[in-house]
């Protein structure tokens, strides 16, 4: 248990990553803050949203809840800075921040909606690991730390389409976004992007964290290649904290080198049976928690129904001005 103080504003505060204040029942406040995200271009984590205030508002009804604050962080950002002790709904959380953080299931299409895809293909197509090119790709726009990774794994004069001693590398940025935009030093990183069926037929899928999770890592565990990256630092509800490395994926080092990979590539190449089962345990987890989206939304309205009954702030009336009438000292229990 623990001590918490929730102050409940409209929006608490203007900055990339902004937090909202949701209800448990229908609200104006809940309809302006999503047609808010709406126009803010936030991908489909509105319509997720909405979705999931949907099956709130039936459990709170069914259970004959009062009405409760929720607090909500839209963006890519995990930290808890602005919300003290607080607990927040999120879509990612780091491991910092994981015990403050109420994981919800938003922007499912753009995180989940390749896996059955890939299942799919894979399953049709009946090319398993063995039968895969012997090379390690990614492609990726140039979010969060990749162009450091992408510099260093270069970093020995190498190309992305040069092959190494033992396995090929195709690694490279398809787009120069947040800046970097106009630095002709990069541009020699740059490639076509390359189709999801066509990098299913490499043994091995680099993945790297851009400004939270990776998005690309959810359908790569559903395929029949290796993945290979650095422990994450970022979760979703797709539970990567509770990946493994040598038994979901092959571990690279937090800082990814030229040498490190080309180590992991050397030990993947020595070790193909060990391979081919860290790919099907892979495959495993991701049949097991990455593939039925209801069942994430039903547990993800649950969390959130959970959290807010956690508040003890309870909205008076039919509707909820900007403010919720004052702070208030709560207890709290971990999620």
């Amino acid at each position: 248990m623990r001590n918490a103080t929730i102050c409940a504003r409209d929006v608490l505060y203007q900055k990339p990553d902004t937090l909202f204040v949701l209800t448990t029942r229908p609200s104006d406040l809940n309809k302006r803050n999503l047609t808010r995200m709406h126009s803010d271009g936030t991908t489909d984590f509105d319509s997720d949203l909405a979705t999931l205030l949907d099956l709130v508002y039936r459990i709170t009804k069914e259970r004959n809840d009062p009405m409760r604050a929720m607090v909500l962080r839209v963006g890519d950002s995990s930290s808890v800075e602005g919300i003290g002790r607080n607990f927040v709904l999120s879509k990612a959380t780091d491991r910092f921040a994981a015990d403050q953080t109420v994981l919800i299931p938003v922007q499912m299409e753009r995180h989940f909606g390749q896996v059955p895809r890939v299942l799919a293909f894979e399953q049709s197509s009946g090319l398993q690991f063995y039968d895969k090119r012997n090379n390690c790709v990614f492609r990726g726009v140039s979010t969060g730390n990749r162009v450091n990774v992408i510099r260093r794994i270069y970093s020995l004069n190498r190309l992305p389409d040069e092959h190494r001693d033992v396995v090929g590398v195709d690694v490279a940025l398809t787009k120069l976004l947040q800046g970097h935009e106009n630095d002709p030093g990069l541009r020699k990183f740059l490639r076509k992007p390359i189709s999801i069926e066509d990098q299913l037929q490499n043994k091995y899928l680099l993945v790297l964290e851009g400004n939270d999770v990776a998005t690309m890592i959810k359908w790569a565990l559903a395929s029949n290649s290796v993945v290979l990256m650095s422990p994450p630092t970022k979760q979703t509800v797709g539970g990567e904290f509770s990946l493994r490395p040598f038994q979901h994926y092959v571990p690279l080092p937090p800082t990814i080198t030229a040498e490190a990979l080309d180590r992991a590539l050397q030990w993947c190449h020595c070790h193909q049976n060990q391979c081919a089962l860290i790919a099907q345990a892979a495959t495993r987890f991701a049949r097991e928690r990455l593939v039925d989206r209801e069942q994430l939304m039903n547990e993800g309205a649950l969390r959130m129904v959970e959290y807010a009954e956690n508040t003890a702030v309870v909205l008076r009336g039919p509707s909820t001005s900007a403010t919720v009438a004052a702070c208030e000292n709560v207890k709290w229990r971990p999620f």
